[in-house]
């Protein structure tokens, strides 16, 4: 009892004195969140029922309360003793727990104990002379932010605090370096001298300056003598060398303690990972772990069950297990999907072999569906939604042997369902009356449809162009269906609003013809495509041209031509007619023409219009040449391709805008001899 009553009145009798925990440079590193509440005065409580207080239920407190009260009571010898074994962080975070350890171990008399502490930290630099040993371990080991006392604070500044990201951005703590006012002076040399954060702003980082430094350094500089002034610059820069020297150090050791940190804990990450791929292989998910792809691995591994860092036991495996065999089993169902789709995307690519091959052995200018329209229909379909192995043998072109045969009465049957929705089309007109129009109409010279999809070309197509027209096949950008990715195409009019009836381009038709002298209801398209068929405009609007050119138009660009002066409202003083050539002319005309198509070929970025003869494959100009020259061994230095021997214009080429110009036969006396 003796002794220990000495004790008590010992610690009563000794003052806290402390190691410049005030100071400004830092905060307080034995700040206690008790203290406040201790050292204010208790409340006046209403006096109640002692037989209420005895029911009343204690509150539990997760381990042993008042634990740490038997040290500040044993001798002082044992405790230090005891305190050497510890390192700076422990000795910081006991100085958080009681007043009576905050006075023993902030007395100038315990300085050793710091010391002996920091001793015991590997690697740990010198405290600085600038700070004290709890100033210099409280902004080691603890990482709460010195302005907002946010935990978790990994930004250190070279004054020795920390900050976190919201106060960095402060405009009330932090400031930009050009708003700084210190008159008088340079800013550069003040930069120099004050703390500063870079804060990432968006994409930028932008520096900011320590408001209260800048505060307190412009009063000391305000008392000093205007002699001494530059002095005192050049002493705060050498202060601040050595600062921030020391600092270089201690930030080292902090990153090296963070990246071994890391290594630690990624180590007990790989453990715990293992053990669970271990449990789930005992399971049965052995096969499907190691099915698992490159980012599905990476995304268990990152499962918030699994990344913990901590060991796996009996009882957490008990506890996570459900969700990660539910994890397990949407991986396993997606894996099977992904696989189904590749095997899909193979198959598809056997069937656009296939109709490769079937489309070369058909006439040059045949009228086939797209691939697509093929895909969508029996047999193929089938074929191609076959399960996987083991449940179904791997497609291969033999199982398509049978289907493929079937294609020429497909053909068939895809040309009159094709047929019957333009005759629908034509019928369902509102502006003509066309309820009787027959098959036969489909072939007449006045039979226009209209390219009608969203970002489509707009053209005016005549039969059978319409059926073979790009963009009533094209899949849209961002298309749901898998198939039309994978065949780079769609059904001809897929969704059976690609392609309208046009009215207006039907009248042009009937006023072109009754021009020419012929029947609207009876003419085909056949005779108004004929090579010697050709359209004259007299009184055309473009008479610098016109006055010393005949202008003459094939049908397709006659049609153009009219629908442009009527746009225009051009058209009251344009007259044309069936162009009467002589033999001389007519030939120069059909030369004309030829010109024209020859001038497609400069398009080097130009669509698909030139089909080989030999394969039927369609190609831009360069990639014909490089066709011939690669599947069919021509060389085109020596062997210039040539018209209807070794390529045709597809029919799509003959409804582009820029094929449907005038042509301007000039008059053979304005011709020099060297041109006729």
């Amino acid at each position: 009892m003796l002794r220990r009553s000495t004790r008590k009145a010992a610690l009563r009798a000794e003052a806290p004195e402390d190691h410049g925990v005030n100071s400004d440079t830092h905060k307080d590193p034995t700040g206690d969140p008790q203290d406040a509440s201790r050292s204010e005065p208790s409340r006046k409580r209403r006096r109640t029922n002692s037989s209420y207080e005895d029911d009343r239920k204690k509150k539990h407190v997760r381990g042993r309360r008042g634990a740490l009260k038997g040290l500040v009571e044993m001798p002082m010898d044992i405790l230090f003793e005891i305190l050497s074994h510890l390192r700076s962080a422990d000795i910081l975070r006991l100085s958080w727990t009681s007043k009576a350890l905050r006075g023993i171990l902030m007395s100038r008399s315990s300085a050793f104990v710091w010391k002996t502490a920091r001793a015991n930290v590997e690697g740990l630099p010198d405290c600085p002379p600038f700070l004290n040993e709890p100033q210099y371990a409280a902004f080691m080991f603890d990482s709460t932010c010195d302005y907002c006392r946010r935990a978790r604070t990994q930004m250190t500044i070279w004054d020795f605090t920390r900050c976190c990201h919201k106060c960095s951005a402060d405009e009330d703590k932090f400031q930009r370096p050009f708003d700084i006012r210190w008159p008088g002076c340079i800013l550069n040399e003040v930069w120099v001298i004050i703390p500063s954060v870079w804060v990432n702003v968006g994409k930028r980082t932008y520096k900011r300056f320590k408001i209260s430094s800048v505060v307190e350094m412009r009063e000391r500089h305000d008392k000093v003598h205007s002699h001494a002034k530059e002095q005192w610059f050049v002493n705060k820069k050498t202060e601040t060398s050595l600062r921030k020297d020391h600092f270089a150090k201690c930030k080292t050791w902090l990153n090296e303690q963070a990246e071994a940190r890391s290594q630690e804990l990624n180590e007990i990450r790989q453990r715990r990972t293992t053990a669970i791929r271990k449990k789930l292989t005992g399971l049965g998910w052995g096969e499907e772990l190691e099915k698992l792809q490159a980012a599905d691995s990476e995304e268990f591994n990152s499962l918030p069950t699994v990344k913990v860092p901590k060991a796996l036991t009996d009882r957490i495996w008990e506890n996570i297990k459900e969700d990660i065999i539910q994890w397990m089993e949407a991986a396993k169902a997606d894996r099977l999907k992904a696989e189904f789709r590749a095997a899909q995307k193979a198959r598809h690519g056997i069937l656009a072999e296939l109709y490769a091959s079937f489309m070369a052995s058909q006439p040059l200018h045949a009228i086939l569906p797209p691939v697509a329209d093929v895909a969508m229909t029996e047999p193929f379909k089938t074929i191609i939604a076959l399960p996987l192995p083991p449940e179904s043998p791997v497609v291969t072109a033999e199982h398509f042997a049978t289907a493929v045969e079937t294609l020429p009465d497909f053909v068939k049957s895809w040309r009159s369902s094709a047929d019957a929705k333009l005759l629908a089309a034509m019928r369902a007109c509102n502006e003509l009356s066309l309820q009787d129009a027959q098959e036969s109409s489909l072939n007449l010279a006045t039979t226009f449809f209209g390219c009608a999809r969203s970002y489509g070309c707009r053209a005016q197509l005549p039969y059978p162009h319409v059926l073979v027209h790009p963009c009533a096949s094209n899949p849209s950008y961002c298309t749901p269906h898998d198939a039309f990715k994978d065949l780079e195409c769609q059904p001809w009019d897929f969704e059976g609003n690609y392609i309208e009836f046009s009215p207006q381009w039907y009248m042009i038709a009937r006023y072109i013809l009754e021009a020419c002298g012929l029947d609207p209801d009876t003419t085909t398209r056949q005779q108004v495509e004929d090579p010697t068929f050709f359209v004259e405009c007299v009184g055309c609007n473009q008479k610098k041209i016109s006055e010393e050119a005949r202008t003459l138009m094939t049908w397709v660009s006659a049609m153009n031509h009219v629908a442009i002066h009527r746009s225009r409202r051009e058209d009251k003083g344009m007259r044309v007619h069936r162009a009467q050539l002589s033999d001389e002319d007519m030939h120069r005309a059909i030369q004309l023409e030829a010109d024209r198509r020859e001038n497609l070929k400069r398009n080097v970025f130009g669509p698909k219009f030139w089909i080989c003869v030999r394969c039927k494959e369609v190609h831009t100009w360069s990639g014909f040449l490089e066709h011939i020259s690669n599947s069919h061994q021509i060389d085109v230095s020596i062997h210039e391709p040539a018209e209807y021997k070794d390529y045709e214009l597809h029919m799509n080429a003959y409804t582009r805008w820029d094929y449907q110009s005038v042509l301007y036969l000039k008059p053979l006396s304005s011709i020099p001899e060297e041109g006729m």
